[in-house]
């Protein structure tokens, strides 16, 4: 390429546009230029580029030089002018992008929010490190200041936001380049010899990513100049290339980790290593200049060819792309008529997506079998989904609540198509007809690995002030273990006013590792604002522990978030005390309530940060396939099949099964040897059956018949089924069970007297005769109790001889979670006291002791069978101005709505003081079979009960 030069040796930059139009140059100061035949001044500034044809010249150095541009020939690297005795080459002046990674000493990666720079510190030794570039608000940068600036003024940044997390707790820098690089998140393959990096646009930002000058931030730059959105990255040898040029992959905003009811981002394997993402194509804009300036010592001009590249307007349009094993193209398997919102891939190949209906923009959830298409829900969309560890997918429908088809699986056939069924989870709520805890909503499932699935329940009760008024309305968070069925609380949640459930939850969703429930919380620190801590719930006994609590002010944290890997909790956030990143480690294996957490709790300043901190917006961590020893004996079974349970059955295996192996030898049957159909769900090691007794069984989504009252049912895992080992049983395992009664009272075989709902079918309080005589003025009741579902009991002192109504109540008592106390005092004036009391009806079999006194009324509970010097008062049901009881026929009534258990019921009679006068005025323990005073509901008989 020429340039044709006038007169004197040009000194500045000349820039000839391949388009034969003239771009202006960059002078060393400003100067005017009057053209001859306008006289219209022209102004220039350095870095100031005008393309303008008309004028048909460029202008070169300080002194005013004119020289026509010429159309750019391809005739070699170097030539001379007729008028000029100097040499002009022409080069390539383009900027490759380098990237080098450093992950093979790297346990996990942490992409942060921001664009980081830093060095090891001589001091610390910690990575210090400074942002330098990120959202307008954490650079410190107003949005007057951003928009000021000119938009071709675009920021010399460079470098990348991903972090190594090494075996010592440091953080070092896992990317260096010359371009700024920003990673939304990362995805190791399920045998952690690679690390997937999704690169961020920049488009999905709130705000404009700057530098510390105002300067925006270009992180599409990398991506149009490689082609690439994708990157895999060797572990052992940080090697790396592109997965597929030319796609962008989806990101994980609110909407997507709402539905999402798992840890699983949207790069995902199956069971054969098949690569999974959802993305959607883009182009590749470019145009070239040359950029020309005089080299004095060689005494030649360079003119450099230089190329803008960007990429074109895209609309967000996903499908999901696939890539075999041993394959370099990912192909598009999803229609490009549909917009995929979300998905996931079972382990045997099937895809599972939601996506909208372009015309109607319906919701639809689908599964893509081979190339089948099968529809499993459509019209409302999801609320969540999430899958098992084999091939069923489980999903809550959007506005189904907790409903009988409040759950849903869907599970493919081996033949073709799909099986279907529902879960009924009215079970874990409230009467959804009246008030309280009514019909809470499932809002999403965690899948432990402890073969448990929980669900997380939003719902919400009636405060009540302490004078007995509804104050108002407070949101709660509830978590149940679904299957095998449990239906008391695990955990009970208040959220604060105006905080939804996911603004509690979206950083730090609920993790489960063995039996142990861990979730962040926010905790108040005296004049110092606010700081997270962790809580760890233990499962089986709902005792909490918390970790990170701040001391006098110190120990104060913010956590990021966190990624549950294996038996370890990996979390990141920032020690406030000293503005410095931090690291940790709940190893869970070693966790128990009664442990030090220095055995189970590491916590290590990985690095400081200098000026504002920058969250951490991702953490993968990177660990080798832990691999299970053949145990060489046949596998144990254990059997979780309750006469109380009509709607779901478990069997924990002692070790992995081959899961084709059992399927094909599993049956239910009846007393008749018919055969029921059974949905599988399998978590680890357990295996969850949802058995169907209606007449089309798992071949629709209608809904799914559980099984029927008082009704004998055999479950059979036949001998030769083996584990994953070959070893396999060498007999039947089997264990048959009685439904319970469809209704009323009954005892079960261990002599225990348990409820079974109302004969109609609702959820209303129905009331008992708790002795069937009058009780003593003055009286000491124990019993044991286990409640099956959330709520607890209720017990009146009722004088049922009286004839004035309004008056025949001594005091009125609810126990369960949340329980309250509504009495007279003595001086005629009602109160109402309530409040959390989780030792009192929390699904373990424990002993209540109810004492009543003088003007006294006491609340007792302890272990099972601990001697009674364990017994703990229920401090806000203490009342000491319970007014004196007038009735002459106080009856003790027991009222209750869900399945409970009772057993060991005594009656003692006290003195005004509170010592026992006559021990066992009553005792029952249900060895003859259910007391005559439990065949009659006497809701109706007492009318005015609640006035």
């Amino acid at each position: 390429m020429s340039i044709r030069r006038v007169g004197a040796r040009p000194r500045g930059r000349c820039y000839a546009n391949l388009s034969n139009k003239c771009t202006l140059i960059t002078v060393g100061i400003p100067f005017r230029l009057y053209a001859d035949w306008d006289l219209i001044p022209i102004h220039f500034r350095i870095n100031t580029m005008i393309k303008n044809s008309a004028l048909g010249f460029c202008i070169a150095a300080t002194a005013l030089v004119l020289s026509g541009c010429e159309v750019p020939v391809d005739d070699g690297t170097s030539s001379s002018t007729d008028n000029n005795d100097f040499t002009t080459i022409t080069r390539d002046g383009n900027v490759d992008v380098v990237m080098n990674f450093a992950m093979d000493s790297a346990v996990a990666l942490v992409a942060n929010a921001d664009i980081t720079e830093g060095t090891r510190s001589l001091e610390t030794g910690l990575f210090e490190y400074r942002i330098i570039g990120g959202s307008r608000t954490r650079m410190g940068i107003s949005e007057r200041a951003v928009l000021s600036r000119d938009s071709s003024d675009a920021s010399e940044v460079v470098g990348s936001n991903l972090l190594a997390l090494d075996d010592q707790g440091d953080l070092t820098p896992a990317m260096e380049t010359n371009f700024p690089t920003k990673v939304m998140y990362s995805v190791g393959s399920p045998s952690g010899n690679k690390i997937y990096l999704a690169l961020d646009p920049g488009w999905f930002d709130d705000e404009q990513a700057v530098d510390a000058d105002g300067r925006r931030i270009d992180f599409s730059r990398v991506i149009a100049e490689t082609k690439c959105a994708l990157m895999e990255v060797t572990v052992a040898t940080n090697e790396h290339s592109c997965v597929a040029e030319g796609i962008f992959v989806q990101n994980m905003n609110d909407e997507y980790r709402q539905a999402v009811s798992g840890n699983q981002k949207p790069i995902q394997f199956d069971g054969d290593g098949n690569l999974y993402f959802a993305g959607t194509t883009f182009s590749v804009q470019e145009d070239s200049w040359t950029d020309c300036f005089f080299d004095d010592q060689n005494d030649q001009e360079i003119c450099e060819i230089r190329t803008n590249k960007w990429l074109d307007t895209t609309d967000w349009q996903p499908r999901i792309f696939r890539r075999l094993v041993g394959e370099d193209t990912a192909t598009a398997i999803t229609q490009d008529n549909e917009y995929i919102e979300f998905f996931s891939v079972l382990k045997s190949g099937e895809l599972v997506y939601q996506s909208r209906n372009e015309s109607t923009w319906s919701a639809e959830l689908k599964m893509l079998q081979g190339d089948s298409v099968i529809d499993l829900s459509s019209g409302w969309g999801l609320d969540f989904f999430t899958v098992d560890d084999s091939n069923t997918v489980i999903f809550g429908a959007e506005g189904s609540g907790s409903a009988a088809n409040g759950l849903r699986f869907a599970r493919p056939r081996a033949a073709g198509g799909v099986e279907k069924a529902s879960l009924d989870t009215s079970l874990f709520g409230g009467d959804s007809g009246g008030s309280g805890w009514g019909n809470p909503k499932p809002r999403r499932l965690l899948v432990g690995d402890n073969g448990r699935i929980y669900g997380v329940f939003e719902g919400g009760r009636d405060t009540i002030d302490a004078n007995g008024v509804h104050s108002g309305w407070e949101t709660t968070l509830t978590v149940y273990q679904i299957l095998p069925f449990d239906g008391v609380p695990k955990l009970e949640l208040v959220l604060a006013d105006g905080v939804s459930w996911w603004d509690w939850m979206q950083n730090t969703p609920f993790q489960v590792s063995g039996d142990t429930l861990y979730y962040s919380d926010s905790v108040d620190v005296p004049f110092l604002g606010t700081a997270n801590v962790i809580i760890m719930v233990d499962l089986t006994t709902r005792l909490q522990t918390q970790l990170l609590t701040p001391v006098d002010g110190v120990g104060r944290y913010e956590i990021y978030n966190w990624r549950l890997a294996g038996d370890e909790l990996h979390f990141s956030g920032l020690k406030k005390d000293n503005n410095s990143v931090v690291t940790g480690v709940i190893e869970t294996a070693r966790f128990t309530p009664e442990t030090d957490s220095s055995v189970y709790l590491t916590v290590t300043e990985s690095a400081s940060a200098s000026g504002a901190a920058s969250a951490i917006q991702d953490i993968e961590v990177l660990r080798a396939v832990s691999t299970e020893i053949d145990p060489g004996d046949e596998p144990n079974l254990t059997f979780f099949q309750s006469m109380d349970n009509l709607y779901s059955m478990s069997i924990d295996f002692s070790t992995s099964m081959n899961t084709a192996s059992v399927e094909e030898n599993l049956s239910l049957v009846d007393g008749a040897s018919n055969p029921i159909d059974m949905m599988k769900i399998w978590v680890n090691k357990t295996l969850h059956l949802i058995p169907d007794l209606d007449v089309t069984g798992l071949s629709d989504s209608t809904g799914t018949a559980p099984l029927a009252a008082n009704t004998a049912y055999t479950l059979t895992v036949a001998a030769t089924t083996n584990d994953v080992f070959g070893n396999a049983l060498v007999s039947d395992a089997s264990q048959t069970v009685t439904t319970r009664p469809s209704s009323g009272w009954y005892v079960d075989t261990n002599e225990t007297l348990l409820y079974a709902g109302r004969s109609d079918g609702t959820r209303k309080w129905s009331t008992y005769d708790l002795v069937g005589a009058s009780a003593p003025d003055h009286f000491e009741l124990t019993f044991d109790a286990k409640n099956f579902n959330w709520q607890g009991v209720e017990l009146y002192l009722f004088d049922v001889a009286s004839g004035l109504p309004n008056q025949r109540t001594d005091f009125r008592m609810g126990l369960g979670s949340w329980s309250w106390v509504d009495y007279e005092d003595t001086d005629n004036n009602w109160h109402w006291i309530d409040g959390e009391t989780r030792s009192v009806f929390n699904g373990s079999w424990k002993t209540y002791r109810i004492r009543v006194f003088g003007n006294d009324l006491m609340v007792d509970t302890k272990v099972l069978g601990e001697n009674d010097t364990a017994y703990e008062a229920v401090g806000n049901l203490t009342v000491t101005d319970l007014a004196t009881r007038s009735g002459t026929d106080n009856r003790i009534l027991l009222r209750v709505q869900e399945p409970v258990g009772f057993d060991n019921f005594i009656l003692n009679s006290l003195d005004s003081n509170g010592d026992i006068s006559m021990n066992d005025v009553y005792t029952e323990d249900f060895s003859g079979g259910i007391p005559t005073a439990y065949n009659t509901d006497l809701t109706d008989t007492y009318d005015d009960i609640y006035d």
